[in-house]
């Protein structure tokens, strides 16, 4: 008996506790319209969705999906439903750090705090916020990658360890012209790449001709 090749038609999740968004989720089921559907793609999605939803906190989460074929319009609509549990906190903040800066600095600066909300978009901005506070003190090449440990289910938290790596202190000097350390900022692209080579020295020292030449030198 050969069955007919049924396609992807309507996907809809409910009970989804934003983050992550609703286009996020949906994303991640890679069910495209008009493809045709496979219990194997399904799986696989359900899987990636769920991995999504840890990435958010959702460490409880739990993933459900029922179906609903078209045999005579060839077509199969899919209802994932959520439920989303409670969001996990941080945990304990660990720190490796090698930088110039205290412990507590750094994670003064970060601006996380154990029993926040654990999202993606959060240790994103903090990584951000580090990066940014250690470039305006002329590290260029700082990195900072913030690593999650093990979740704890009976508390409810992740711990983590945010790692610093300072690199060089970089010194810029504009000789002939005084700018402020904002303006420097705004026109040399080492600050906003982290990074020093010769092209962003040469585009840099553009930046600043193009500003004098439109002061009238």
């Amino acid at each position: 008996m050969v069955a007919r090749t049924l396609y992807n038609n309507v996907v809809r999740i409910e009970g989804l506790k934003e983050p992550p968004s609703e286009a996020s989720a949906l994303s991640a089921l890679r069910l495209p319209l008009g493809k045709p559907f496979r219990y194997s793609s399904l799986a696989d999605g359900l899987n990636r969705l769920s991995d999504t939803l840890k990435d958010e906190g959702l460490y409880q989460s739990q993933v459900h999906s029922a179906l609903d074929p078209h045999p005579a319009t060839q077509q199969m609509d899919v209802l994932v439903t959520i439920v989303p549990g409670r969001r996990a906190r941080i945990g304990q903040i660990g720190v490796s750090n090698q930088s110039r800066l205290t412990n507590s600095e750094l994670l003064k600066r970060s601006h996380l705090k154990t029993k926040q909300e654990l999202t993606s978009a959060r240790l994103t901005r903090a990584a951000d916020h580090l990066r940014k506070s250690l470039i305006k003190e002329g590290y260029l090449g700082a990195t900072i990658s913030i690593q999650r440990g093990r979740y704890d289910a009976a508390a409810n938290q992740v711990p983590l360890t945010v790692q610093v790596t300072g690199g060089p202190r970089v010194r810029v000097r504009v000789e002939g012209v005084h700018y402020g350390p904002g303006k420097l900022r705004k026109l040399l692209p080492i600050y906003a790449e982290g990074g020093v080579d010769e092209d962003l020295l040469q585009e840099g020292s553009r930046n600043i001709r193009d500003d004098l030449q439109r002061q009238g030198y």
